[in-house]
């Protein structure tokens, strides 16, 4: 397995993980914007996992590189927001962290799609 696929299954994981926890702990009725905003994350990751595993090309990449920091944007936003809940403020700050790491191994990574003939 490439590098770039193990960033992929990150991503596939990152949207299992998000897709959970927004409907374990994003249950109030106040909450329907996050809710359809981390739904949305989880979707674009879901969607970036599996370009990333199936066709690795150059675009998936960069896609991969946005999608981590603006993942990481609003999970850290998130965890400002919601920084009187204990459980809330760790799972959005594991979240936005792993947003950060899927961000930085696929700029890691960018070059490796053109290198390897992808």
């Amino acid at each position: 397995m490439s590098r770039r696929q193990i960033i992929g299954a990150g991503w596939i994981g990152a949207a299992a993980i998000s897709v959970v926890i927004t409907l374990v702990f994003r249950t109030d009725s106040g909450q329907g914007g996050q809710v359809v905003g981390t739904m949305a994350l989880a979707a674009f990751g879901g969607i970036v996992g599996v370009l990333l595993l199936v066709r690795p090309v150059e675009p998936a990449v960069w896609l991969s590189v946005a999608g981590g920091l603006v993942w990481f944007v609003v999970y850290a936003w998130l965890v400002l927001v919601q920084a009187g809940e204990v459980e809330a403020w760790v799972t959005d700050a594991f979240l936005a962290l792993l947003g950060a790491v899927l961000a930085v191994g696929s700029w890691t990574a960018r070059g490796q799609v053109a290198a390897e003939g992808a």
